[in-house]
Formats: C-alpha cells, sequence, structure tokens
C-alpha cells in the first residue's frame, strides 16, 4: 500500500506503483482577486516585510484569483469542492458546485470559479477545490470522510483500489499489523484486498476518498474477513 507524502512523491513514484491510477493531487484555493489564473500559479519566491510594508504585505498574501482556468494533462481530471460554492463553466454547460459535489473537466477544459456572495465589509469567504488528475477506466466513488476521536474508521478492505487524500488534520494509519503517521497532504493508494484503517484517532482529520473500478467478486463498500472472508491482494 503506498502511502506518499507529498503529490511530488506521487508523480514521482517508483515503477512498482505502475497500478496507481491516479497521477496528481493539487488543493487550490480560490480568493477575492478579481481575475483568472491562467493554470497553477507559483508560490512569490518572496514575500514583503509584514512589519517595514505591511500594505504590500497585505495585497501580495491576500492576492488570491477568484476563478481559474483548468486544461486537462492526463486522460481523467475531476474538481471537488472541498469547501465553498463555486461554479464551473465548460464549453457545454455552466454547474455550481458545494461541497463534496464534483464535475469532470473535459478535454477543452474549464473556468472555476468563486461563488460564495459577499459578506456585509464586501469581501467573499475563499473557496477551496481539489483537482484529481490520472488515468482511471471508472470511479465509483468521490466523497469527503470526516473521522476523529471516537468515530474511527474501521479495519476494512475493498474489492477495487481505494485512494485518501488528506487536507486536513493527523491521525495514525493501521495497515499489515503496523502504524504509519499521516498528515495532510498525504496521498494513500490502498490497492484491491489491502486493509486499512484508523482505529483510535486523537484528532479530526478530512480528506477524499476515491474509488476506482469494482473487481474479483464485485463488492461494493467496505468489506471485513470476519464477515466476507480473507482478503486477496492483487497489487
Amino acid at each position: 500500500m503506498p502511502l506518499y507524502a507529498t503529490r511530488e512523491e506521487l508523480r514521482n513514484r517508483p515503477e512498482r506503483d505502475g497500478w496507481v491510477d491516479i497521477d496528481d493531487v493539487e488543493f487550490f484555493t480560490l480568493g477575492n482577486a478579481d481575475r483568472v489564473a491562467e493554470g497553477e500559479e507559483p508560490l512569490p519566491t518572496e514575500w514583503p516585510d509584514p512589519i517595514r510594508d505591511p500594505e504590500a504585505s497585505l495585497h501580495t498574501t491576500h492576492d488570491i484569483p477568484a476563478a481559474r482556468r483548468v486544461v486537462p494533462t492526463t486522460p481523467k481530471e475531476r474538481l471537488v469542492v472541498v469547501a465553498g460554492e463555486a461554479v464551473v463553466e465548460t464549453e457545454n454547460a455552466r454547474v455550481t458546485l458545494k461541497k463534496m459535489q464534483w464535475i469532470d473537466v473535459p478535454p477543452s477544459g474549464a473556468v472555476i470559479r468563486n461563488n460564495l456572495s459577499p459578506g456585509p465589509e464586501g469581501h467573499r469567504g475563499q473557496v477551496e477545490v481539489a483537482r484529481i488528475a490520472g488515468h482511471w477506466k471508472e470511479a465509483i466513488r468521490t466523497a469527503i470522510f470526516t473521522f476523529g476521536p471516537g468515530r474511527p474508521c474501521d479495519y476494512h478492505y475493498h474489492d477495487s483500489d481505494e485512494y485518501w487524500f488528506v487536507f486536513r488534520g493527523h491521525f495514525t494509519l493501521h495497515y499489515r499489523g503496523e502504524d504509519h503517521e499521516v498528515r495532510p497532504g498525504a496521498i494513500l493508494a490502498a490497492g484491491m484486498g489491502e486493509e486499512h484503517g484508523v482505529l483510535n484517532p486523537t484528532e479530526t482529520f478530512e480528506g477524499i476518498g476515491f474509488a476506482t473500478q469494482l473487481e474479483g467478486q464485485q463488492r461494493d463498500g467496505h468489506l471485513w474477513r470476519g464477515v466476507h472472508g480473507i482478503p486477496v491482494e492483487t497489487r
């Protein structure tokens, strides 16, 4: 079960992980700056001094475009709203998305915009979005999960490959009798039949659960060896 600490590790994964259908995962924010970002914008290499030049520091920190153009670089790309509300415009449609809703980006691309209404002071909240890029055949589930103290993630397996894209919180993943520390930004790739769970979370954590095509007996959902039999690992 590969566990990539960053998207860079995922993009540079070894050949033995060739079965992994996800090529990149990016989380980005739509802010208030009235412009459209043409793809992924690099962070500033230098920041204004917040003491000597507070005005420049403020503007640089909050210069987050309200919209972004997304052009696929892989066979499949999906946008998922993690927080807030966004509007996605393609050559075929204009769709409003709220938290946990998603849309597949067509080959011609799309523009995603912050769709939150301004507050009393005229400022809009920020919208958090995930971009999932890969080459899966079929995606059977895209959902946001939340676990935490008193709400563990049971020890289970699947008749499909499952991916976790963690965006909030820290936890200890239990896998094959060993514990692995996980933090925000991590990508978990659980191959078919690989048991995993978070048995005693000490803080609340969230992520996107993404499952691809069913295989084997093609049973959907969480499977447990005491109920569904000994898992068969295929990866």
